[in-house]
C-alpha cells in the first residue's frame, strides 16, 4: 500500500526529484503528493529502512532521508535476501538508551512507561531497577523497546533504571523521577518508621488545570479534569443547571468523562469525593454555546402545559467562589499590569482582592473578565506579592503567594529596608530598574489565509512599549496592515491581492536591531507571483480576456461533512470530485479546497473562480439525515465571473461574449488563453 512518510518537501518546482531504495539498493515507488508529503510503497519484500532522496536545482546538495519499516531494524536481513551464502551477514546495530522522552511516574501499583526507550534490544539484553531505598523495582521492556516499571506505592523515587547488552561499552542508567518524591528525602518514611508502617498513599486531589468545554450532545467528552489519587472509594457526580444528573465517570488515567445529552443545560458541576479529601472538591465545566444562568435547553419557557401556574422550579445554586492557582506564573517588578496565572473560579459581584507585597505596601490587583488575577507591581515593589480572595460563598479568604522575579522572600529586594545614602543628606543616585529589552519571540509562528481578514500571525512581541513599532510588506512590497494587540500578539490583514510570504519588521529604542520576520501565506510559494501581479497588468493592457471571464462553474450538489469549519482531507477530496464531476474544465485546471470547504479553481492561464465552501458543503445532522441541495438548483445560480456577473442557468450565456459557454466550444477560448500565457505569462487572479 502507498502510505505517508510523514517527510514534507517544502517548495517543491516542476523540476524536483525523489527516488527511494531500500536496504538492498531496490528502487522503492515514490512521488510527492500535491501537499508535499512524500508517499512511497515499501512492498512486503522490502528490506529496511528506506533511503529516500530528494533533488531540486534550487538546493546545493540532494537531501536524503532514512525511513524506518515496522518491524525491520537497520542492519539485519529483514526479507530474507542475503540467504545467498556469499553475502556477508549485516552487523547488528549495537544496543543503546534513548531517555529524551523520559517521564515522571506515579508511586502506584501499576505498570508505567517511563518514556526511556531501548534501542536494538537483544535477548541478552538485561534491564533492572532500584528506588532509592534500594528497594528492586520490577521492570520490563516492551516489544517496542519502552521500560515498564511497576513503582508500588511504598517506593522512595527516584528509580534508577540500568541496561545492559554486550554490544554496548559499559551498562547504563537512567534516574526516573516519581511525582511527589524528592531526590535525597525520605518520601515513603522508610526510614523513620521502626514498625515498618506501610507508606501512606497520597491524599486524592483534583486538578483542573486542563479544564476544557463539552458539547451539548449524546457523546460521551473528557472535560480535562484530572483525579489524582483516585482509590476504589472515589466517588464523582455531575449535575446541569436544571439539577438534572449527567453521565459521568473515572477513566483509568484519571480523567473525568461526562455524557452531557443534547438537552443540557450548561455550565454542568462535577463534585469529587474521597475519604482522604477533607471535603468534596466540585469543578464547573462549561458547555459550549451556553451561559451560565441562560435556559439554554428551553427547560423554563413551555412550562406546566402552558398552564399559567407559578413555576416552582429551584433555581440551580450557585457554585461556591474558589481560588485554581495550578497556573501561578511570577511576574516581573515593573509598572505594567500582568497576569499571575492564578484564576478566581466563580467569582460574583461580592468577590475582593487585595494583594501586598513584603514591606506591606498596597499592589494594585483586579480580576479580568476571565476570572484571571492581574497584578501590577511596580519597580519598586519587594516580592513575594501575597493575593488574598475572599467571597461571601468561601469558607475563609484564600491567599496566594506570586513570586517576584528577581526577588527572593525575605530579602530586602528593593533597598527599602535600609537608610538612603547611609543616612547623610545627599541626593538619592540609585538607577531606577531597567525595564525589560523587547525581543520577538517566533516559536508560534503560523500561515495566514490570502483574504481581508485580520489574522493573527503566532508571532508575539515580548515587552513592547509605547515606542514600538511593527510594519508588514508583502513579497511585491505593498504595505500590509498589521498591529500588535494587548497580548502582544501581531495581527495581519494580509488582502485577496497579497502576494506571499509577508515579512513583519518590529522595532524598539531597546533593541539593538530591527527584528524581521517572514510570515508564509496559505497556497503561496516565496519568490512565485502569487497573485499575478506581473502578468496581469499586462493582460489588461493587451484587453485579453482570461478563462475565468469566458467559464461560470457548475455547482454540484452539496456534499456532506462532519465539520463546515474543518474538513477533513478526504472531505476535501469528494468535494474537489464534484467539482470536477459536473464541470469539463482545460487540462492544467487545478482545484484547491479550503479547510471551510471554498474551492479555489486555477486555469492554465493563472485566472482563478472562487466558489464559496457554503455552496458545496453541508453540515451531517444526527449522523445521516443530510438534507443534500441538487446540482439542478445549486448550479450555476451562485457561481460568479471576475467582474461579480453571474451567468445565465438556463441559457448557458458566457457573461461578456454572449456565446454560449458549454465546454466543448471552450477550445477557441483555451487556445487563445494559452497564447496569452506563453507570451505574456499569468493574467491577475480573480477572486469571488
Amino acid at each position: 500500500e502507498a502510505q505517508d512518510t510523514g517527510v514534507i518537501v517544502k517548495y517543491p518546482t516542476k523540476d524536483t526529484t525523489v527516488t527511494a531504495k531500500d536496504e538492498d539498493g531496490k528502487d522503492i515507488p515514490v512521488e510527492i503528493d500535491d501537499k508535499g508529503h512524500i508517499i512511497v510503497t515499501p512492498g512486503k519484500d522490502v528490506d529496511g529502512p528506506i533511503t529516500v532522496t530528494v533533488d531540486d536545482p534550487s538546493m546545493d546538495t540532494p537531501q536524503t532521508v532514512e525511513v524506518e519499516v515496522n518491524g525491520h531494524t537497520k542492519g539485519n536481513d529483514d526479507n530474507g535476501s542475503d540467504k545467498n551464502p556469499t553475502d556477508k551477514p549485516a552487523e547488528t546495530p549495537a544496543t543503546s538508551v534513548d531517555e529524551s522522552g523520559k517521564t515522571p511516574v506515579d508511586p502506584t501499583d501499576d505498570a508505567q512507561d517511563t518514556g526511556v526507550i531501548v534501542k536494538y534490544p537483544t535477548k541478552d539484553t538485561t534491564v533492572t531497577a532500584t528506588d532509592e531505598d534500594g528497594k528492586d523495582i520490577p521492570v520490563e521492556i516492551d516489544d517496542k523497546g519502552h521500560i515498564i516499571v511497576t513503582p508500588g506505592k511504598d517506593v522512595d523515587g527516584p528509580i534508577k533504571v540500568t541496561v545492559d547488552d554486550p554490544s554496548m561499552d559499559a551498562p547504563q542508567t537512567v534516574e526516573v523521577e516519581v511525582n511527589g518524591h524528592t531526590k535525597g528525602n525520605d518520601d515513603n518514611g522508610s526510614d523513620k518508621n521502626p514498625t515498618d508502617k506501610p507508606a501512606e498513599t497520597p491524599a486524592t486531589s483534583v486538578d483542573e488545570s486542563g479544564k476544557t468545554p463539552v458539547d451539548p450532545t449524546d457523546e460521551a467528552q473528557d472535560t480535562g479534569v484530572i483525579v489524582k489519587y483516585p482509590t476504589k472509594d472515589t466517588t464523582v457526580t455531575a449535575t446541569d443547571e436544571d439539577g438534572k444528573d449527567i453521565p459521568v465517570e473515572i477513566d483509568d488515567k484519571g480523567h473525568i468523562i461526562v455524557t452531557p445529552g443534547k438537552d443540557v443545560d450548561g455550565p454542568i458541576t462535577v463534585t469529587v469525593d474521597d475519604p482522604s479529601m477533607d471535603a468534596p472538591q466540585t469543578v464547573e465545566v462549561e458547555v459550549n454555546g451556553h451561559t451560565k444562568g441562560n435556559d439554554d435547553n428551553g427547560s423554563d419557557k413551555p412550562a406546566n402545559n402552558g398552564e399559567n401556574k407559578p413555576n416552582t422550579d429551584k433555581p440551580a445554586e450557585t457554585p461556591a467562589t474558589s481560588v485554581d492557582e495550578s497556573g501561578k506564573t511570577p511576574v516581573d517588578p515593573t509598572d505594567d499590569a500582568q497576569d499571575t496565572g492564578v484564576v478566581v473560579v466563580n467569582p460574583t459581584k461580592d468577590t475582593t482582592v487585595t494583594a501586598k507585597d513584603e514591606d506591606g505596601k498596597d499592589i494594585p490587583v483586579e480580576i479580568d473578565d476571565k476570572g484571571h488575577i492581574i497584578v501590577t507591581p511596580g519597580k519598586d515593589v519587594d516580592g513575594p506579592i501575597t493575593v488574598t480572595v475572599d467571597d461571601p460563598s468561601m469558607d475563609a479568604p484564600q491567599t496566594v503567594e506570586v513570586e517576584v522575579n528577581g526577588h527572593t522572600k525575605g530579602n530586602d529586594d528593593n533597598g527599602s529596608d535600609k537608610p538612603a545614602n547611609n543616612g547623610e543628606n545627599k541626593p538619592n543616585t540609585d538607577k531606577p530598574a531597567e525595564t525589560p529589552v523587547t525581543s520577538v519571540d517566533e516559536s508560534g509562528k503560523t500561515p495566514v489565509d490570502p483574504t481581508d481578514d485580520a489574522q493573527d500571525t503566532g508571532v508575539v512581541v515580548v515587552n513592547p512599549t509605547k515606542d514600538t513599532t511593527v510594519t508588514a510588506k508583502d513579497e511585491d512590497g505593498k504595505d500590509i496592515p498589521v498591529e500588535i494587540d494587548d497580548k502582544g500578539h501581531i495581527i495581519v490583514t494580509p488582502g485577496k491581492d497579497v502576494d506571499g510570504p509577508i515579512t513583519v519588521t518590529v522595532d524598539d529604542p531597546s533593541m539593538d536591531t530591527p527584528q524581521t520576520v517572514g510570515v508564509e501565506v496559505n497556497g503561496h510559494t516565496k519568490g512565485n507571483d502569487d497573485n499575478n501581479k506581473a502578468t496581469a497588468d499586462k493582460g489588461a493592457e493587451n484587453n485579453t480576456p482570461s478563462i475565468a471571464d469566458q467559464i461560470t462553474p457548475n455547482i454540484p450538489a452539496k456534499t456532506p461533512v462532519k465539520d463546515t469549519n474543518h474538513l477533513t482531507d478526504a472531505e476535501k477530496e469528494a468535494v474537489k470530485n464534484a467539482i470536477e464531476k459536473v464541470n469539463n474544465f482545460p487540462a492544467g485546471t487545478v482545484i484547491t479546497i479550503a479547510d471551510n470547504g471554498t474551492a479555489t479553481i486555477t486555469y492554465p492561464d493563472g485566472s482563478q473562480d472562487t466558489i464559496a465552501g457554503s455552496d458545496l458543503v453541508v453540515a451531517i445532522i444526527d449522523g445521516n439525515d443530510v438534507k443534500l441541495a441538487t446540482a439542478a438548483t445549486a448550479t450555476k445560480a451562485n457561481a460568479k465571473n471576475a467582474n461579480g456577473q453571474k451567468a445565465d442557468a438556463n441559457t448557458n450565456v458566457l457573461p461578456q461574449t454572449g456565446a454560449k459557454s458549454g465546454n466543448a466550444t471552450l477550445l477557441g477560448a483555451i487556445a487563445l488563453a494559452a497564447g496569452t500565457m506563453f507570451g505574456l505569462g499569468f493574467s491577475k487572479k480573480k477572486e469571488d
